[in-house]
């Protein structure tokens, strides 16, 4: 019984790494253009939380904005902040907040 749950652990453990995980998303992004809500930001960190399913990403500029349990959907961060929702997608190094209206954008330059 342990052998196949060792197993099942190691499948799911390469499944997740060969779909691109979310270990693309951690790191240091320093902005580039636009603002985050009203804010102009000068950085931007991703890091996973310890439940392993949720995100900390905190902004730091004109004002200092943390949210602690965003969630990683179909290649990209959503956040939602008393009932406003906006994503954060990622190309390659650049992140773009809320890519709908073309907000913010963000250059990748840490793990």
């Amino acid at each position: 019984m342990n052998v196949l749950k060792n197993f099942f652990g190691i499948a799911v453990a390469l499944l997740m790494f060969a779909c691109g995980s979310s270990h693309a998303f951690e790191g240091s992004y320093r902005g580039v253009s636009g603002k985050v809500g009203i804010y102009t930001m000068s950085t931007m960190t991703i890091k996973k939380n310890s439940d392993g399913s949720t995100y900390t990403v905190a902004f730091k500029g004109e004002e200092s904005l943390t949210y602690d349990d965003a969630k990683a959907q179909k290649g990209k961060i959503q956040i939602s902040d008393k009932g406003f929702v906006f994503d954060i997608q990622f190309d390659g190094k650049k992140a773009i907040v809320d890519p709908t209206d073309g907000k913010a954008v963000f250059e990748k330059v840490s793990k």
